[in-house]
């Protein structure tokens, strides 16, 4: 399923332009995602680098209002989402600046 969800993603972000500049976003993959299968699983990491990207040019708020974290180790699996879950809430969510 997550694949799939990556790949309709990356379909959305090529076919959007994006207007509003104060959006925050974190993705998060594990490289190991996708290793060995035949399955649109396999394309997951390649999709979301490729999503990234896009979303570096196309977003408003630029490269800041983003932020990508790949774990070199890691497969698709929710103990690595639970870990790196704290990281996308500080990111998304940062707190009032002082």
């Amino acid at each position: 399923m997550g694949a799939l969800i990556s790949l309709k993603f990356l379909e959305f972000v090529e076919s959007r332009t994006f207007e509003q500049d104060n959006i925050r976003m974190y993705m998060y993959v594990g490289e190991q995602e996708g290793v060995g299968r035949a399955t649109l699983q396999k394309d997951m990491v390649p999709n979301n680098k490729k999503t990234y990207e896009l979303l570096k040019e196309k977003n408003p708020g630029g490269s800041s209002s983003l932020k990508f974290e790949i774990d070199m180790q890691r497969v698709h699996d929710h103990s690595y989402f639970n870990k790196y879950f704290p990281n996308a809430m500080r990111f998304i969510y940062p707190g009032p600046r002082v």
